[in-house]
């Protein structure tokens, strides 16, 4: 993907800004998907850990483990509208059908254009 498409799904990331609760931005060419897995091993509280332990991945994201009744789910913000859509859509509603979500974060390089988010959420059990 060349800087210009970059560019242009950065800006259509940075408008669902409101969702999140904090925004970290990078202005150099810091790799940022390390530095999201770095908060992981911070938040996750386990300082022996030099990577997070990877619970599952889809097409859009990965699945890290956090506590017993916490995962974090980090995802390519700009290939993942949708996603951001459905954030929107939970915010502030207290229900069942939706899983709880603890933190939403987003870290963004105006440099290059790359966008990753942080979802602290409840982990769910599957039910067979």
């Amino acid at each position: 993907m060349d800087v210009r498409t970059r560019l242009k799904f950065y800006n259509e990331a940075l408008q669902f800004e409101d969702v999140f609760e904090r925004v970290v931005k990078y202005k150099n060419g810091t790799d940022i998907r390390s530095e999201v897995l770095k908060e992981i091993v911070a938040r996750s509280g386990a300082s022996k850990m030099s990577s997070p332990n990877l619970l599952g991945s889809g097409a859009f994201g990965s699945v890290y483990e956090g506590s017993s009744d916490v995962v974090y789910k980090m995802g390519n913000a700009n290939d993942n509208l949708g996603y951001l859509t459905y954030l929107r859509l939970i915010h502030g509603k207290h229900s069942p059908h939706f899983p709880r979500i603890t933190s939403k974060d987003l870290f963004y390089c105006e440099q290059t254009g790359k966008a990753y988010f942080l979802i602290e959420m409840e982990r769910l059990c599957r039910y067979d």
